[in-house]
């Protein structure tokens, strides 16, 4: 009876600090999942760009949480923040040659403050070791972000202009642009592709996909179905025990595309990517897009290591040819080396998921224009981003309930 007693006193008092970790990592997903749902609402509602930025700075409050909690590995929050170091170096050359130029100098300034900022919040918060604080932080945002989306549903169900829903958006270039909320709308998806729960998964991944078509976000619909495929668990990474609901989702497409015929094809091809669209098909140069395109490479000319200035080019909606444009070619490699050094650190550590956000947010900034930003979709990329640089082959502790013993001998429980 003594012995009983004693084992059960030990296991209760040993899941003391394992619910208490918990209980904090959950205080500080909480915090960041408000901060990033604030970021949100002040940006289209309130239209101020001084609560959007305190939104934005009130990240720092879980970080410091999490470092009082002394959760924080500082070998590895410096190692990570070692690989974005060459990308913010490059913004500065880039801003610090052409001070002289006419681009906004003070948007410049107060976007690599944030950016560092950023960074560094999250190379902290990405260092602990028992949990992947960002998939606490999508889950918890879902329910935020359900009801700020409906509200918006339900609010400006009549904000059409021109055939297109474009919702708070007064015409000004730095209102909640249709192409924005296509940005939001992706966060949307991948919150919902946190959860494991069906039910969850699949009323905001209905949510988002609803407002991308509504919105004719056509990038970043395509970006949310390869955040699917990357991050359901059904495609990648493949499991053999899936295979029968795989051929089942095959067989329902094909029998699906036999009943409909052309229907279903140019539903997808008329209406939801608008390849006929005057205005924004095929026939348009991407609604003009190619002519932006043009205009970045041309201008590559002028400075092609450090670019032309932070703030030149928000018209080209190509994040890549972009920060090719604003920051030249050095900080283009150095983002691209960011994105394939997460990427690698992610699939060598078995964390696919992951990696699939990054692809994921790749593929929209081949027509989004700003590379990273203070949205809630830019955040929660960059979180994501971190946490993959800090992942490391880890020290396997043995439990200190075991006591290792010589070999030939059986271990025995203190």
């Amino acid at each position: 009876m003594a012995v009983r007693k004693m084992k059960t006193s030990f296991k209760t008092n040993s899941l003391l600090p394992q619910t208490q970790g918990k209980t904090r990592s959950f205080l500080v997903a909480f915090l960041m999942a408000a901060s990033l749902a604030s970021c949100l609402v002040s940006f289209f509602y309130f239209t101020s760009t001084v609560a959007q930025e305190l939104s934005f700075l009130s990240l720092s409050v879980p970080a410091i949480i999490q470092i009082r909690q002394k959760n924080v590995d500082w070998k590895l929050v410096k190692k990570s923040f070692l690989v974005v170091v060459p990308f913010l170096a490059s913004l500065a050359m880039s801003y610090l040659l052409n001070i002289n130029e006419s681009h906004e100098r003070t948007y410049a300034l107060v976007l690599m403050g944030n950016l560092t900022l950023s960074f560094f919040i999250f190379s902290v918060v990405g260092s602990r070791h028992d949990r992947d604080v960002w998939k606490d932080v999508m889950r918890i945002l879902l329910f935020f972000l359900i009801p700020i989306f409906l509200f918006v549903l339900f609010t400006q169900r009549n904000a059409y202009f021109m055939g297109r829903w474009q919702p708070y958006f007064t015409g000004d270039v730095n209102g909640a642009h249709p192409n924005w909320w296509g940005n939001m709308a992706l966060g949307l998806g991948w919150c919902a592709l946190a959860w494991e729960k069906s039910i969850f998964r699949f009323a905001g991944l209905a949510v988002a996909a609803y407002f991308m078509f509504l919105l004719q976000s056509r990038g970043a619909l395509v970006a949310l179905v390869v955040a699917f495929i990357c991050c359901s668990g059904y495609f990648f990474p493949f499991k053999p025990k899936r295979a029968f609901v795989l051929f089942f989702i095959f067989l329902f497409g094909i029998v699906l595309v036999a009943l409909a015929g052309d229907s279903l094809l140019n539903f997808f091809s008329h209406d939801v990517l608008l390849l006929d669209d005057p205005d924004r098909g095929a026939g348009s140069g991407l609604s003009g897009r190619t002519e932006g395109y043009a205009i970045a490479l041309n201008s590559l000319f002028n400075d092609p290591i450090f670019g032309n200035g932070i703030g030149m080019f928000g018209f080209v909606h190509n994040g890549f040819l972009l920060i090719l444009a604003e920051g030249g070619i050095f900080a283009l490699f150095s983002v691209i080396y960011l994105f394939a050094t997460s990427i690698r650190r992610y699939m060598k550590s078995g964390h696919g998921e992951g990696a699939g956000y990054i692809l994921s947010y790749i593929v929209l900034l081949m027509t989004y224009p700003r590379l990273f930003n203070t949205n809630m979709t830019s955040i929660l990329i960059m979180m994501v981003i971190m946490r993959g640089l800090c992942y490391v082959k880890q020290k396997k502790v043995p439990p200190r309930n075991w006591v290792m013993q010589p070999a030939g001998k059986n271990d025995e429980r203190t």
